[in-house]
């Protein structure tokens, strides 16, 4: 089960994704709020806070395309398979 800081950070970043494209320019306040959401769920991978291995394995997807996107983002070489990417997984986790 994830937070609702979790629950919340994810939510933003999900929104977030829905309006970024490849041309999307680099932008700090939306890499500051897609960083936020990924420092959220790693936090969160710590085995103390869940031995639900599909759980630790969404957080890992969702985590890893966040860091992905912030990375492309800053880069300026956003792909829609990148963008994708990153929504599905971020999907998946606040569906599980």
């Amino acid at each position: 089960m994830i937070s609702d800081d979790e629950r919340e950070a994810l939510t933003r970043a999900r929104n977030i994704l829905s309006r970024l494209s490849p041309s999307s320019p680099p932008n700090a306040e939306i890499a500051s709020d897609l960083r936020k959401a990924w420092k959220i769920v790693t936090e969160a991978m710590s085995p103390s806070m869940s031995s639900d291995a599909a759980l630790i394995n969404a957080r890992h997807d969702a985590a890893t395309a966040l860091s992905y996107v912030t990375g492309s983002l800053d880069r300026g070489m956003l792909t829609r398979e990148c963008i994708d990417k990153a929504s599905r997984a971020v999907a998946a986790l606040l569906a599980g």
